[in-house]
């Protein structure tokens, strides 16, 4: 049965943080873009394997607990969702994997919450994480943004922010996707993308092109940079 996660955070790492002030009210952000937390089930063991990158979320991490950041977002497909695609026909293998991906994911942001316990933390919904609401739509319409009575001012039941239990630990979640991204400052515009090119570095010059200001974006699984003035 699907149903919230409960992680209660551990405390804060001792680690001493780097205390100094930054010049000309220099702020930092922790930008981590689609870790898609899933897992593949071997049939004839029941093993769970990730097919996320723990070595990676854990040098995020580490930063996080070393260094002091005042804002930290996550830039969407933080789940992959896989048996929830309406759009291919979901493996044998990924039957039965959301509920220990939500729960794996959940102490991910548990330990980030914990390494900044004052920083802001928002994660942005992304085409992964947008097949929950979608499929709900196509096939069950009736559950769509359906509340127990005594929980009417938090996120729907059968939704992302809820499973994960975001309130609990302070995060913020921005969906609508894919037109929910938002502005880090006046200048530094966070969102997940819906741009795709083949060519190297042919996304991030499309983007480019049709906006006149600093966009961080994931989606492509590529490092590409592009500048125009």
């Amino acid at each position: 049965v699907i149903h919230p996660v409960v992680i209660t955070p551990p405390k804060a790492n001792p680690l001493k943080k780097k205390a100094e002030k930054y010049k000309n009210n220099v702020r930092r952000a922790l930008i981590v873009n689609d870790p898609q937390v899933g897992y593949r089930r071997r049939i004839h063991t029941n093993e769970l394997y990730p097919f996320h990158d723990r070595r990676v979320l854990d040098l995020a991490l580490q930063i996080a607990e070393e260094e002091q950041i005042d804002h930290i977002s996550f830039g969407g497909d933080c789940l992959d969702l896989s048996e929830w695609s309406d759009k291919y026909t979901p493996e044998p293998e990924f039957f039965l994997t959301t509920q220990p991906a939500l729960i794996e994911w959940a102490w991910w942001l548990a330990q980030f919450r914990s390494a900044q316990p004052e920083s802001e933390i928002k994660t942005l919904e992304g085409n992964h994480d947008e097949r929950m609401p979608r499929l709900i739509v196509a096939t069950m319409k009736q559950a769509y943004r359906l509340k127990p009575v005594d929980e009417l001012t938090l996120p729907p039941s059968l939704s992302v922010p809820r499973l994960l239990a975001l309130h609990d630990l302070g995060i913020d979640y921005v969906d609508g996707y894919p037109d929910n991204g938002y502005w880090l400052n006046r200048n530094v515009f966070i969102t997940h993308g819906d741009v795709v090119r083949g060519t190297p570095g042919g996304t991030a010059n499309a983007i480019t092109q049709r906006q006149a200001f600093t966009t961080i974006f994931g989606h492509i699984h590529r490092r590409e940079q592009v500048t125009r003035r």
